[in-house]
């Protein structure tokens, strides 16, 4: 879960519409995730940066939710303070409110001040924008967005993310089965987050086709004792029979290797009539 979540609307693009002009509104959140390692007891600051590229002025107003994560990755969303896990207690950012001119950034700086006691603190940042225009002109359309970024404050003292691999499986997958498909069953015994990395080598039968793929390029992340089943995708790979060698990080200092080989795709799963 690495990429800006929508609450509402569309995520970059607002427009809105009086009379026959259309004005265009284009937001970014930056960063994309924050994610800070303190001491307990501690106090953490930092800086989220909002940004108007669009034609009108916006107004911003700041709110926070809880969240956890379930197998596949899907969020669910809980009022701020009734997580475990939730920051809302220790968390504060200024401005909550503000209105950022056209082509202009506002800068939002939040403070974490950490409990003498916790493992993760963790919670949905969004930032709710909606373009302020001029009443002239005739009827408006108007679409307002809400986007959101993870926020972690993890324990140093806690045990580093670790994955224990129970399963993983191996298809070809698309129209012309041009892909390669991975999915994979892992938990996080350790207390902090992990965002595996690592390699999957490609290579045909005729060793034509030679390739290295990064493994989890989108930075799924798996929270602390949590289980996932993370599906990935690689390709295009050649109609011929593969041979698959895989590196998948499961801790700072250790990795899970398999081997695998995929024969050569049949007619029917090419898709021949």
């Amino acid at each position: 879960m690495t990429r800006t979540t929508i609450r509402l609307g569309f995520l970059l693009l607002m427009l809105t519409m009086t009379g026959s002009a259309w004005a265009q509104f284009t937001t970014a959140v930056a960063p994309a995730r924050v994610e800070k390692l303190v001491n307990p007891g501690s106090k953490v600051e930092d800086v989220i940066t909002f940004t108007n590229q669009g034609d009108a002025p916006v107004e911003v107003r700041i709110s926070i939710v809880d969240f956890d994560v379930d197998e596949v990755g899907l969020v669910t969303e809980l009022p701020p303070g009734t997580h475990p896990n939730t920051i809302a207690p220790y968390f504060r950012i200024s401005p909550l409110r503000t209105v950022v001119g056209a082509r202009e950034q506002a800068h939002f700086r939040f403070a974490v001040q950490t409990p003498e006691e916790f493992d993760q603190l963790r919670a949905f940042v969004y930032f709710e924008s909606q373009p302020i225009v001029s009443d002239e002109g005739g009827k408006q359309v108007l679409f307002a967005t809400a986007m959101g970024i993870p926020l972690y404050v993890e324990n140093r003292k806690m045990e580093r993310g670790t994955l224990t691999v129970h399963d993983l499986a191996w298809e070809r997958i698309g129209e012309e089965q041009q892909y390669v498909q991975l999915k994979l069953h892992v938990t996080n015994e350790g207390e902090r987050n992990i965002r595996p990395g690592g390699f999957l080598t490609v290579r045909s039968e005729d060793d034509r086709f030679l390739e290295t793929f990064d493994v989890n390029a989108a930075g799924d992340v798996v929270l602390p004792g949590h289980e996932r089943h993370l599906t990935m995708q690689f390709g295009p790979v050649p109609d011929d029979g593969l041979s698959l060698k895989l590196r998948f990080e499961t801790s700072l200092n250790s990795n899970h290797h398999a081997d695998h080989r995929l024969p050569k795709p049949s007619p029917a799963q090419q898709g021949e009539r």
